[in-house]
């Protein structure tokens, strides 16, 4: 039985990743940390704590910052996941060349 990779799925992933518009995926988060702390992070941007407005968010707030980081990287880890078996399949790896 072949399984089969649904590109559209990983694509649609890895762009709003790199995009940080992640539907629903940031939440959770402090809109404040969020907007302030974590896109600007991923984005690859210097944060300073000195620009964050503390009374904006509370201890719960990064918890919450942490899971949503926790989430990130198990997403990203599926990606890498599928990106692995695709490569290893000759097939699937030609498919995949024009998308990355």
């Amino acid at each position: 039985m072949k399984s089969e990779l649904d590109y559209s799925i990983l694509q649609k992933n890895v762009n709003a990743l790199a995009s940080c518009e992640a539907e629903d995926f940031f939440t959770e988060i402090s809109p404040h940390l969020r907007d302030y702390f974590l896109i600007p992070l991923l984005r690859g941007k210097s944060v300073s704590i000195g620009d964050l407005d503390f009374s904006q968010f509370d201890e719960s707030d990064i918890d919450d910052l942490q899971d949503g980081v926790e989430q990130l990287a198990d997403m990203l880890q599926r990606i890498q996941c599928t990106a692995e078996k695709a490569i290893s399949v000759p097939s699937a790896a030609k498919a995949l060349v024009p998308f990355l």
